[in-house]
């Protein structure tokens, strides 16, 4: 073969196929294939390893969320109890109790043992097993998003433990956590000068302000609902937060601007809680205004059981008369107890009706008192206890810390003032409503704190909604409520093991 031969044979390309060289052609392919299928199914592996993974730990997650939510509704019913009547609740029970008429998880009470005490893992093993056994009983067990739980509140404990699961009890490959909370009872304290659990309009000159020197800062408002500012340029020297989605509010004299927040814990409003805890304290100077028209003392036994003081009914021999030099009676449904001068100090409870303003009062002072009215029903079917206050200025209130008190609406008028301060003595107390309030108090201000947590909005009410108008609010932060005590939790974690 010559060299152009030997040149064109080499250039030749060469055909796989039944040549020499197809068999190794074929291992190749065959090769390629079976590192992409391993690499494919290691990617299969690893991806399906890692949804397992995360669905794992959502569960966990969402285990914990039900665990805390059990925690959270069993503290809600502690509350509800002990506003009530102040009584222990527990759960399980057996039947029927002031605050659950028709119990939903109906068993034995569980008593806390005195073994489960002696050490930290004994009581864990003990608040399991009683938890576990609740999952079986239907009234007992709850849901929640993606979950189920269960809690227990022992009799005589201050304490709840609480299980959750998820996707819930007895299904295979669920997560189960065990929280446990312990909590004692303690007088609210208000954090803001004016908090309300619906919206609130701050307009004019109003200003919030500190009773005390240093302390402007602290001097905050707050809604569960919206903030608007309703004309003028109102000032507040401490935060101003919002729960709402509405527009954040603008003023010049926000001090701190204007936040968007989580909503706040309102205090239960109740009269009647009111006069169970604190009657006691003040027989003698406690004066219960009926809605019959008689004027009773206050009692232990409760509103308008106690001896009778004068008849102001329209059949009473003192009808048309006034007690105690300003309080006269006005029959209807429900009654009101008008305020014609300026009464003397003392505690007064209008059971199931109104308080409003006389005719020719002028601009008189009381030295020392408190006002407490109680609606006739609860919640939104309720009516009267309402306060519309005007003219009458308080020096200081006779229940401490509280100068008035409304189941219902409370409003003021233009020209009111109550409390004072001077230097480091503050004269201070709270203006509560269940519902709302309205305060177009004068510039000489109230001291204290501003409270209504719009229970509901009956029609054809005192007041349609919050307003707070020219006042100048001081608040005083180291006050504390005398009409409520709240839950508060001490200790909260996670049974582990």
């Amino acid at each position: 073969m010559n060299r152009r031969q030997l040149l064109s044979e080499r250039l030749r390309p060469r055909v796989i196929g039944n040549g020499a060289d197809s068999g190794v052609g074929m291992l190749l392919v065959v090769g390629t294939m079976s590192v992409v299928m391993t690499l494919v199914l290691l990617a299969g592996a690893i991806t399906d390893r890692a949804l397992k993974g995360a669905q794992s730990e959502d569960a966990f997650t969402t285990a914990l969320t039900a665990a805390e939510t059990g925690v959270n509704s069993a503290l809600s019913r502690v509350q509800g109890a002990y506003d009530l009547d102040g009584s222990d609740y527990q759960t399980p029970h057996p039947s029927t109790t002031s605050f659950d008429a028709t119990p939903d998880c109906v068993s034995s009470v569980v008593a806390f043992p005195a073994s489960a005490a002696a050490s930290a893992a004994a009581e864990s093993a003990w608040a399991k097993a009683q938890l576990k056994i609740l999952t079986t009983k239907a009234g007992c067990l709850r849901k929640n998003a993606g979950a189920e739980y269960v809690f227990l509140k022992p009799a005589g404990r201050q304490v709840v433990y609480s299980m959750g699961a998820a996707p819930g009890f007895g299904v295979q490959g669920a997560r189960v956590r065990t929280v446990k909370a312990e909590f004692l009872f303690a007088p609210y304290k208000p954090d803001n000068a004016i908090l309300t659990g619906g919206d609130l309009e701050l307009s004019s000159s109003t200003t919030v302000t500190s009773a005390t020197s240093g302390a402007a800062a602290q001097a905050s408002v707050h809604s569960n609902g919206n903030i608007t500012v309703g004309g003028g340029n109102p000032t507040v020297t401490g935060a101003v937060t919002m729960s709402g989605s509405g527009s954040l509010p603008n003023s010049n004299n926000f001090a701190a601007g204007t936040t968007r927040s989580a909503q706040l814990s309102l205090p239960s409003i109740s009269a009647r809680t009111v006069y169970a805890r604190q009657v006691s304290n003040y027989l003698g100077a406690w004066f219960d205004l009926c809605p019959d028209g008689k004027v009773r003392s206050g009692a232990a036994t409760g509103p308008c059981t106690g001896a009778i003081l004068g008849d102001y009914g329209p059949s009473g021999a003192l009808a048309g008369g006034t007690f105690r030099n300003g309080w006269a009676f006005s029959s209807g449904t429900p009654p009101t107890w008008q305020m014609t001068g300026g009464f003397l100090d003392g505690v007064y409870y209008v059971s199931q009706g109104n308080v409003a303003l006389g005719n020719g009062v002028g601009n008189p002072s009381v030295s020392r008192a408190t006002v407490i009215t109680s609606s006739v029903g609860m919640g939104c079917n309720k009516s009267g206890g309402n306060i519309d206050w005007n003219r009458i200025d308080i020096g200081a209130p006779y229940v401490n810390n509280l100068f008035l008190l409304a189941d219902q609406d409370l409003r003021t008028g233009s020209n009111f003032k109550a409390g004072s301060a001077s230097g480091s003595t503050v004269i201070s107390g709270l203006f509560v409503a269940g519902d709302q309030v309205e305060m177009q108090t004068s510039s000489a201000g109230v001291y204290g704190a501003v409270i209504a947590t719009d229970e509901c909005d009956p029609s054809s009410t005192l007041v349609d909604s919050n307003i707070i108008k020219n006042p100048t609010v001081y608040f005083d932060p180291n006050g504390y409520s005398p009409f409520t005590d709240v839950v508060n939790t001490t200790l909260w974690l996670e049974l582990v093991g």
